[in-house]
């Protein structure tokens, strides 16, 4: 065994484990779409790469955290896949929601009011803090969010769960219940 734990460590990531993974996903939650999450270069893992082999597996829907990270992911999946922004497009980034056909996930008030300003009935999906206390509309902002939004909703709602990795918390309950919540009022 290394004395030392070496400055330049690898990881070696077989294509297939990943893709057999997202299967598994799909087979855990029948009838849901599984995404691929690709962000921050799929986590260091090639985001061009992963995301080819999802979409050849049959992904459709892929999560970035930035523009210019859909805009790259788009090149290599092609015109038929959903992509979302996690961190939203706002100002000189909303034009590209047209070029590269993405999807902003809205996490702020002011960021939907931007978002239905300057597009035109553009879609967007709608992150909701039910508990995470990290991104997403606040649950206190909820009732403007839908006043704003009343002409032109979410086509899809998201949270983010604090203690997915843990079934049994009350936690997951209680974000659970505020998320079905919120999403009886879209």
């Amino acid at each position: 065994m290394p004395k030392y734990m070496s400055m330049r460590p690898r990881a070696r990531v077989r294509l297939s484990n990943i893709v057999a993974n997202w299967r598994a996903m799909g087979t855990l939650n029948p009838g849901v779409d599984v995404a691929g999450v690709v962000k921050a270069n799929a986590y260091g893992h090639g985001a061009s790469e992963v995301a080819v082999a999802l979409a050849e597996a049959g992904c459709r829907t892929f999560y970035v955290a930035y523009g210019f990270e859909g805009m790259e992911v788009r090149d290599v999946v092609g015109p038929d896949a959903q992509i979302l922004v996690f961190n939203g497009l706002t100002g000189e980034d909303i034009p590209l929601a047209a070029k590269g056909d993405l999807t902003p996930v809205i996490n702020t008030v002011d960021a939907l009011r931007e978002w239905l300003n300057t597009t035109d009935g553009a879609p967007y999906a709608l992150h909701v803090d039910t508990g995470m206390n990290r991104l997403g509309v606040r649950m206190e902002d909820v009732a403007r969010v839908a006043d704003l939004a009343a002409d032109h909703p979410p086509h899809t709602l998201i949270s983010h769960l604090a203690c997915s990795d843990e079934a049994p918390w009350d936690m997951n309950a209680a974000q659970l219940s505020r998320f079905n919540a919120v999403a009886e009022r879209f």
